[in-house]
């Protein structure tokens, strides 16, 4: 066994992959308020292939359905929820639990997102309200998230925008430029169950949402 070097040390601070929240390209830290954590601004992420997306219909407004995969809300998102090509909706999926079976590498908001809506259908592009692709973390008064959000006003950067050339969002990452101390950052552990800290921030009087 060798010396843990700063290297190394560093390394293990920050990087989760072991987590199915983690993305590859991502610089996370195990707690979601250290400096340099990032947060996204896309519902779904390669990791999620071969899991499976739950659909559920609001109980308070039906024109919404309630996105998650293992029990955790991933968005609030407009119906329908529909299955089709990359310029075609072909069908709406009802509500149900369908596989994601193949996933773009450059992922993002509104970028390819396939799912099976039926047995023997093969991989089909996700619409999500009429929208292609990939839906934006969402959530609304009537709709909160899982966990207390978090408040990163202040205290982020918007980085690697470069590297969503498939994205129409503006921005589709972030990433906290000091250590924030609020009481509702919780100290996560490798193995812990999965769960999703959501952050907010404010553009032009709206409340965004990351993950």
């Amino acid at each position: 066994m060798s010396t843990i070097t700063s290297h190394r040390a560093f390394f293990r601070e920050r990087v989760t992959h072991w987590h199915t929240e983690s993305t590859y390209h991502n610089l996370l830290h195990t707690e979601p308020c250290n400096e340099g954590a990032r947060y996204r601004k896309y519902a779904f992420i390669p990791t999620d292939n071969d899991r499976f997306i739950k659909i559920e219909t609001s109980t308070v407004n039906a024109s919404k359905a309630i996105l998650s995969i293992d029990g955790v809300t991933r968005t609030i998102a407009d119906k329908p929820i529909g299955w089709g090509g990359s310029s075609t909706v072909d069908g709406v999926l009802s509500d149900g639990e369908y596989e994601v079976c193949s996933f773009r590498d450059l992922e993002g908001v509104h970028t390819e997102v396939r799912i099976i809506p039926f047995p023997g259908a093969g991989c089909k592009d996700l619409w999500v309200g009429g929208i292609y692709g990939n839906p934006p973390i969402q959530f609304d008064d009537d709709h909160l998230p899982d966990n207390p959000t978090i408040d990163l006003d202040g205290n982020f950067v918007h980085v690697l925008d470069e590297r969503f050339v498939w994205s129409d969002a503006e921005h589709n990452l972030l990433q906290l430029t000091s250590a924030m101390n609020v009481t509702n950052c919780p100290n996560i552990v490798a193995g812990a169950p999965e769960a999703a800290y959501i952050g907010t921030t404010s553009n032009g009087g709206d409340v965004e949402y990351w993950i």
